[in-house]
């Protein structure tokens, strides 16, 4: 109850009466007493002192409650007996009741847990969805009406919006003068930007009363006034050029937060900006307001009629308008201005600047029922619906001050005064605030130590994570000093529970109590006015049982675990529950091993769990392999194989099937399916299946589907259930059509082998062993004092048990009276025993008072091991029930002996109140760990401590305390990493011999804590995954960790880190791990893998052999796309459109929405149409750019650039013939470009992070056409309608000139934003961790693993050769401007193609396609790519045959075929299925590489083993060169400048040659001539002695010829040097005997030469050449400052300045 002290219970008035059967409630009078009684009635229960036995009916102080139900009252045990016949039932129910709701709730966190957002498709947190309260409710806690100089700190995780913070603050006393320190947390930049915008508009403001007018407006309402609009963009403004240390220093330190976070919320605020200044979406905000709500509008018209009537005008006011209109500020009627703060970014939205990667979480789908345009809108309306400035603030509160009819004003009014009080207290000074952007629960690296909290908020994350998980997080954050400190939670799951378990009576009692009219019921419900009836009601009580009980640390008493036994030998190898199940079996990898809740056979914990037994089946002794489908937790079919001498792939067959329960299914039965592998090609694995003949008559047992259908049987369970689906016959104890049957659908498949050499009953690592002598047949129960003290084994853990205790060993075989055992209902066996080494099943009966001594009876099984027994227990239902052991008569209760029996047995020994504890230590002068014992016990020097120290349950310490000493301590060189630590305590008095009891302390865990055990990454998730790691005790140590290679020998997972540092100080903090999935361009299924998080040697106390830790990562494998420009160009999309695009221009062929990547194409006139001559390629801060575009068609050659922001990270290599080029990037995009003499064929590859993410000519890869014609605007053309010409689609994508990469820079990004995506939410690189890999810190790593090459390519990244260096940002401006003889960009121009039939030289359609199609399927790799899956062998003919028409020949045919290849080619490389195993490595499939060669060897040669031999007569790489002829050159790359290199502008060493018959070879070589100065004249001469210089093949159009330094020499020297040189250039394919036409090139120092177009070049009137050197005017001489170049003076030599 939430009244105040002194107060009335019901209205509130001063009270003066108490409630006479609790004793705690207090009214103002005996009226109120009266009409509270249906509210009180459960908190008074709850309270009583004083209640009657529900057995004898008899009042008393001392019931005690049913431990089992906690729903029923005795006074003792004889009554508990009594009742129990009746009460059996309903206190079974009650324990059922708990379990059943854990189960709702294990469902309920992993669906929070996998969702990927809440449960509003675009909703953020702006606004809460409960009343605002206050957190520290000063009043009635701390304060003591002092004036106390207090200071509190508070923590609200997963803050959303300030609302808490507000009533808060302004609920502190008046006199209160210390100081409240808040610290924020939410892991949402958008809802942090916005409370931080509230916060510094307060703290920065002159006046608070106007103030909190506007920030109701930006809070709350839709739209804005001008005035209002103004300031805020001033605001943002300012916030955006600050950085955090300014906002401290002007909020005098009172609103803090970090830099990275300031950079977050930074990108947040322009995007506000931005959208605001220019105006904002095309659809305003209150239309996608309107719209979403539209979609709610059930929900809503609901929550209207649930609201008083003279509320319900005024509130649909608001549903119209979204604005809180105000008393005092009628101008908010007229506001039009878009109140941009309501807006977050759109997942597939764009804005001229890419959206930053950090905000994608942030990000989530729009409703599908929204337009295209406004699905593509940058940012669009984020309010959540079932959140309103109704549900956040309390209605009493808000009509307390301002009782209007119009509820909108009233809220207005009433929100304007929190705020304008919030203002005053803020001015005062007594709140500060610290800003944290992140997960809450890495709030501990954040946080100094010292900080602890007064209150913590936890918002409902205990809905994701579990209400024991929440506060075992946040109870070593609480102020401990302080008694109030609280912990404040939430919980939504409540809602699940709770709705299932109100009835109309209790709605309608607590309607008719409160007086609410009925019709208003749903507005108070939704008030939560009625909370308080709920309060303490049982359902809540088993609800936060069932919470805690999932989350149990020591999982031996979790009632939930209801585990099915196979049998008792049996062991759990695998249990799938999804994903790629075929792969995790086929793979080497672990998963959940040391997870016990993964073996768990019903739906609880949905997770995986394979057994490393799996790859060790070759040494097992495996006798038989039983596989078991399993349906809500029961199991529904089994089949059971000999595992004799089977493998894991070999066992599921058969030849040795042993039983199942299908009569018509043997080893002789005819199938056609029997095996793991079974139907892969349509998905179908583990598969008995009898007969194929039609899907509607196809027969069989059992089937798992991995792929999507191929008969309509196949459908069961799709598509709500996802692959793969576990489909069996019912129709026992037969098979069944599959078609026609109606196949059974399982929800667990599990695998278990039987083998005597694993688990075996009688091994002390199977069996559990209990000690209580109080179990013996001897001891009566009466002897307890109490019916507490009873012996229930309702909660024990089935599995193996041993009993040991001085009474005996053994279950008793013969009949045990009622009240024996310790127990009420005593358990023996009616059976005989098995013989030594033998197991058998036996009847065990439970005796609860019926003549035959077996009221129930139920079957274990007992193993005889000789010198004693074990048996398979199961939990007993009921309580007191328990299992008997022994027959010797022990003390009773409360006395011992010295052997624990009769006689002898004494009451003379202390009493020890409570078990021991440890806690461990760390000193830091000595720089060591240790544990302490402490008992808790007087300290008595008449009494001796019997301390024991067990390290693993083995004493390694005995120590006798004495003199009243009651701590003992244990270094930490006696315990090791892995082990369990307790202490046993028993004491005695001095001189005699009978001991206490031995009290036992918890066991301390020496490990290293790994969190979470399991986790789910994805090959297109935006961010990776985290795992945390923290030591349990003060300790050194560094800890490894390292994956499994689990596919192929390569890594599926990524790491920030592989060493991991933990230290003694701050052995307790969260170390941070994260893990990404490796983007492999691979569709090899999901994947499943154990992370090991293992010590080093570098650890300060010793580790157990095998210690590790474990964490089970399951990988999803997502596709990748490629996209083709070819010939001139047909285009094919990521998701597979086919079009064509006859435009001259720059074009934007890929843009990234999601990371920093773009691609850019120019074209040029081909034959009558345009072709690629250039490709540009942006990813981060780096440019590269490839073209041929410069010179006139047909006579140039590729060049190569790149523009390099930060450092070279992007790859181009080539292959051996010069005319293919790949560019790599980072992140894994691939861009192939294919030169020919007249253009360029592209291909971009993009990794699976840019799923959805695309835009430009090559589509929105989202495996969906219907979008591809996705304009720049977000326009969308139906590709249906429009055909293969969507001509204004791709003058969309046309960029005006000085757009394009190619002819300027991107903006330069930071560098923490670079691959984000790709790598790391902090910008970390990621790298591989395995045995043979110890990384510290991870480098260049990018977790990007392209496929391996099938053709050999060479690295040309870093050639530094001709004029075409690397260029960097800064200098990329100084480049000198080339001319070009010809302009062939005509950026407005596009032909009008007309295909006509048949062509002028007589072509026919028909003749056209037969001559593409013949071309593809003479392909030598024709007939195996027509088997491989996704290929469409005729993908380029439609554009073959469109290029015949348009140019009149075949001479594109080619291209169609190379289509195809290259099409082939991508999708084989992805489909590691049909890789090969050659010495270990998994290569492509040989038929690929080994039929493959580039260009088809010009078909002037054969391909064999990947590479061309030429016929007699040809040569290169591709067989294109033809020897009989010498090399043409076509100029010389001075020639594009007339012939001209300027030496200090351009690396004039290595001239660039253009031609023809070009040769890769070591005969190649260039030759050069230079020519003589005559006279003062430059000019050219006569051909001197040819001089022979290597060559650089560049290209199959371009190689480069390298020159001596000392042709030009530009450095300075006392040598003389050469300032101008022209030279005639050759180049020959051998070694000089047949020479190519010469080009002549001219060399000069421009500073002191100048050349015109003629190549004729004179000395500069303002320069000098003194002994072949150029220098400036006024340079000085290099090693004498007397001697300077005056050119007035002299130009040929050095002029004296100390004489002149």
């Amino acid at each position: 109850m939430d009244a105040k002290i002194g107060t009335c219970w019901r209205c509130g008035n001063a009270e003066r009466v108490t409630c006479t059967r609790c004793h705690m409630a207090k009214y103002c009078s005996k009226a109120c007493l009266y009409d509270d009684k249906f509210r009180h009635k459960v908190e008074c229960d709850g309270a009583l002192k004083i209640r009657k036995c529900d057995s004898c009916q008899k009042p008393s102080s001392k019931v005690k409650q049913c431990s089992s139900c906690l729903q029923k009252w005795y006074c003792g045990s004889e009554c508990q007996k009594m009742a129990w016949p009746s009460h059996r039932d309903e206190c079974r129910i009650a324990q059922n009741d708990i379990i059943n709701i854990a189960e709702m709730l294990k469902r309920a966190h992993w669906r929070r847990n996998v969702s990927d957002g809440p449960p509003s498709p675009v909703g953020l947190f702006y606004w809460g969805n409960t009343p605002a309260v206050d957190l520290l409710n000063l009043k009635h806690n701390e304060w003591r009406g002092d004036d106390r100089q207090d200071r509190f700190n508070l923590l609200l995780c997963a803050v959303g919006d300030l609302r808490y913070v507000l009533k808060t603050s302004v609920s502190l006393p008046d006199e209160f003068s210390g100081q409240v320190d808040f610290y924020l947390s939410d892991i949402n930049p958008h809802i942090q930007a916005r409370n931080v915008l509230i916060l510094y508009l307060l703290f920065t403001c002159d006046n608070v009363i106007s103030m909190a007018d506007m920030i109701v407006q930006i809070w709350y309402s839709v739209c804005l006034t001008q005035s209002c609009w103004k300031m805020l963009e001033s605001r943002l403004e300012e916030l955006f050029n600050s950085d955090a240390e300014r906002i401290s220093r002007i909020t005098d330190g009172k609103l803090v937060f970090s830099n990275a976070n300031m950079d977050a919320l930074k990108e947040v605020w322009q995007a506000w900006l931005t959208v605001g200044r220019t105006g904002g979406p095309k659809l305003h905000i209150a239309k996608q307001r309107e719209m979403l709500l539209l979609k709610e509008q059930g929900g809503w018209m609901n929550y209207i009629n649930g609201v008083p009537m003279h509320h319900r005008l005024s509130l649909d006011e608001w549903w119209k308008s979204g604005i809180l209109l105000s008393c005092t500020n009628p101008q908010l009627v007229k506001a039009k201005i878009q109140n941009v703060t309501f807006l977050r970014y759109n997942k597939h939205g764009h804005m001229n600047a890419s959206k930053p990667a950090r905000l994608s979480a942030g990000s989530a789908d729009l409703p599908s029922h929204w337009p295209a345009a406004l699905r593509r809108e940058p940012m669009v309306y984020a309010i959540r619906t079932d959140g309103f400035p109704f549900l956040s603030w309390d209605y009493v509160d808000a009509r307390s001050y301002c009782d209007v009819p119009s509820l909108i004003t009233m809220y207005n009014n009433y929100i304007s005064h929190v705020i304008e009080e919030f203002g005053i207290k803020l001015k005062k000074g007594l709140l500060s605030f610290h800003v944290f952007l992140g997960d809450c629960f890495e709030l501990n690296n954040e946080i100094q130590p010292n900080i602890k909290f007064d209150r913590i908020s936890t918002s409902n994350i205990a809905d994701y994570y579990g209400l024991p998980v929440v506060l075992d997080f946040t109870k070593g954050l609480l102020n401990t000093n302080n008694p109030n400190s609280l912990i404040i939670t939430e919980l939504m799951n409540w809602t699940i529970i709770n709705n299932s378990s109100t009835n109309n009576a209790d709605i309608s009692g607590i309607i008719q109590d409160t007086g609410v009219p009925e019709q208003d019921r749903g507005f108070y419900l939704a008030q939560r006015t009625f909370d308080c009836y709920e309060d303490n009601n049982d359902i809540f009580i088993k609800y936060l049982r069932a919470d805690f009980m999932i989350h149990k640390v020591n999982k031996s008493n979790d009632q939930v675990a209801k585990r099915k036994a196979i049998s008792k030998y049996h062991s759990d190898v695998m249990k799938y529950v999804g994903g790629d199940m075929h792969s995790l079996w086929l793979g080497e990898s672990t998963l959940n091993e040391d997870n016990p809740d993964a073996k768990l056979l019903d739906d609880s914990y949905p997770q995986h769990f394979k057994s490393s037994l799996v790859e060790r089946w070759g040494e097992l002794n495996i006798q038989q392999v039983k596989v078991s489908l399993y349906t809500a937790g029961e199991e529904v079919t089994y089949f059971i194989f000999d595992g004799t001498g089977s493998d894991k792939h070999n066992w599921f067959s058969q030849e040795r099937l042993v039983d199942s329960p299908y009569s018509d299914l043997t080893s002789t039965t005819v199938t056609n399916y029997f095996s793991i592998e079974g139907h892969t090609e349509v998905g179908r694995t583990f598969f008995i299946n009898g007969q194929y003949g039609g899907c509607h008559v196809d027969y069989g047992w059992l089937v798992v589907r991995t792929a999507e259908e191929a008969c309509d049987w196949d459908e069961t369970g799709q598509p709500e259930s996802g692959f793969p689906t576990f489909l069996y016959s019912e129709l026992k104890p037969f098979g069944n059509t599959w078609n026609d049957d109606s196949p059974g659908l399982a929800d667990i498949f599990a695998i278990f082998i039987k083998s005597p050499d694993i688990e075996h009953p009688c091994d002390p690592a199977t069996y559990t062993e209990i000690d209580n002598p109080f179990r013996s047949v001897s001891f009566l129960s009466s002897h307890f004092e109490s019916e507490d003290e009873y012996v229930c084994d309702a909660e024990l853990n089935k599995g193996w048990y041993k009993f040991s205790s001085v009474a005996g060993n053994d279950i008793p075989t013969s009949c045990v009276p009622t009240g024996h055992c310790g127990t009420q209902f005593p358990a023996w066996i009616n059976d005989v025993i098995p013989d030594v080494n033998d197991c058998k099943d036996v009847t065990l009966c439970i005796n609860e008072g019926a003549d035959n001594c077996c009221d129930r009876a139920i079957s274990i099984d007992v193993m005889n091991c000789g010198d004693f027994n074990v048996y398979y227990l199961e939990p007993l239902d009921g309580c007191p029930a328990a299992y008997c052991a022994g027959d010797l008569e022990p003390c009773p209760p409360g006395q011992r002996s010295s052997n624990g029996l009769q006689p002898g047995c004494s009451n003379n020994y202390p009493r020890m109140e409570g078990d021991p504890t440890i806690e461990a230590f760390y000193d830091e002068i000595n720089n060591y760990a240790y544990l302490v014992c402490s008992i808790n016990y007087e300290r008595d020097s008449s009494i001796l401590y019997t301390v024991q120290w067990l390290v693993n349950n083995e004493v390694v310490k005995e120590t006798i305390l004495s003199d009243g000493h009651t701590d003992d301590i244990l270094d930490e060189n006696s315990y090791t990493l892995g082990s369990h630590v307790k202490c046993r305590v028993s004491c005695k008095y001095r001189g005699s011999d009978i001991d206490s009891p031995t009290k036992e302390s918890h066991e301390q865990t020496i490990d290293i804590a790994v969190v979470p055990r399991s986790i789910t990454v994805s090959e297109s998730q935006q961010l990776p995954s985290h795992v945390f790691v923290r030591a349990s005790v003060p300790m050194s140590c560094t800890i490894r960790v390292k994956a499994q290679r689990v596919i192929q020998g390569r890594s599926e997972v990524v790491f920030s880190s592989c060493l991991l540092h933990i230290e003694y100080d701050t052995f307790d903090r969260l170390l941070n791990v994260k893990i990404d999935a490796v983007r492999d361009f691979q569709q090899d299924g999901d994947q499943y893998l154990t992370v090991y998080f293992e010590p080093t040697g570098d650890c300060s106390v010793n580790v157990e052999p095998g210690y590790r830790e474990t964490t089970s990562v399951e990988v999803h494998d997502k596709d990748t796309a490629r996209c083709t420009s070819n010939g001139d160009p047909h285009f094919v999309t990521y998701d597979g459109t086919k079009y064509d695009c006859y435009m001259a221009g720059d074009f934007v062929l890929h843009r990234s929405t999601s990371r920093n990547f773009e691609v850019h194409t120019r074209t040029w006139q081909c034959w009558a149409v345009y072709c690629n001559c250039g490709v540009a390629i942006r990813e981060d801060n780096e440019v590269v750019r490839i073209s041929m575009c410069d010179g006139v068609w047909g006579e140039t050659a590729p060049q190569l650039e790149r523009i390099i922001g930060d450092s070279p990270r992007m790859q181009i290599l080539r292959d051996e013939s010069g005319k293919r080029f790949t560019v790599q990037t980072p992140s894994g995009s691939t861009v192939t470009i294919d030169v020919e003499s007249w253009g360029m064929n592209v291909q971009i590859v993009v990794p699976s992070d840019d799923i959805e993410n695309t835009l430009g000519l090559c589509g929105i890869f989202d495996v969906d056409r219907s979008n591809d014609y996705t304009m720049v605007n977000g326009e969308r053309l139906d590709y249906t309608v429009v055909g293969r010409r969507p001509d204004e689609f791709c003058s969309s994508w046309k960029l005006n000139q000085g757009e394009s990469l190619f002819e300027s820079l991107p903006d330069i990004v930071e560098s923490d934003d670079s691959q984000e995506s790709i790598n790391d939410d902090d910008g970390d690189t990621m790298c591989e961790c395995f045995d043979d890999v110890v990384l510290e810190e991870c480098g260049e790593g990018t977790g990007v693993q392209p496929p391996p090459d099938v053709f050999s390519r060479m690295d040309v990244t870093t050639v530094n050769v001709g004029r075409r260096s690397a260029i960097t940002a800064e200098n990329h401006e100084n480049q000198p401007v080339r001319r070009k003889k010809r302009e062939v960009i005509t950026p407005e121009a596009t032909i009008q193609v007309s295909v006509s039939w048949p062509t002028r030289s007589g072509i026919t359609r028909d003749e056209a396609e037969s001559r593409c199609r013949s071309a593809v399927l003479s392909s030598p790799v024709a007939e195996y790519c027509t088997s491989v899956h996704n290929v469409d062998l005729f993908i380029g003919v439609d554009g073959c045959v469109e290029d015949i028409s348009l140019i009149d020949g075949f001479d594109l045919v080619y291209i169609a075929v190379r289509e195809m290849e290259y099409h082939c080619e991508f999708e084989v490389l992805k489909n590691v299925t049909l890789y090969e195993n050659v010495n270990g490595t998994y290569v492509p499939p040989s038929v690929l590489y080994n039929s493959l060669c580039y260009t088809r060897c010009s078909e002037q040669g054969r391909c064999e083993n990947g590479s061309c031999h030429c016929i007699e007569g040809y040569g290169g790489a591709d067989c294109s060169v033809d020897l009989s002829q010498p090399p043409s050159v076509l100029l010389v790359e001075g020639d594009r400048y007339h012939g001209l290199c300027d030496a200090r502008t351009e690396n004039c060493q290595f001239p660039s040659l253009v031609g023809n018959n070009l040769l890769d070879s070591n005969d190649s070589s260039c030759h050069y001539a230079i020519t003589e100065h005559i006279d003062g004249d430059w000019s050219e001469t006569a051909v001197g002695n040819l001089h022979e210089t290597g060559t650089f093949f560049m290209s199959f159009r371009e190689v480069y010829c390298q020159f001596p330094e000392s042709i030009i020499t530009t450095a300075h020297s006392e040598e003389k040097g050469t300032t101008f040189a022209t030279v005639i250039v050759y180049v020959s394919n051998d070694r000089g005997a047949t020479l190519s036409n010469g080009m002549v090139l001219t060399m000069y120092d421009s500073i002191c030469i100048e050349c015109n177009d003629n190549r004729m070049c004179r000395l500069k009137n303002n320069a000098c050449e003194i002994n072949g050197h150029c220098y400036s005017s006024g340079e000085y001489h290099p090693s004498d400052s007397t001697m300077q170049c005056i050119p007035d003076i002299s130009q040929d030599t050095w002029t004296d300045t100390d004489s002149k």
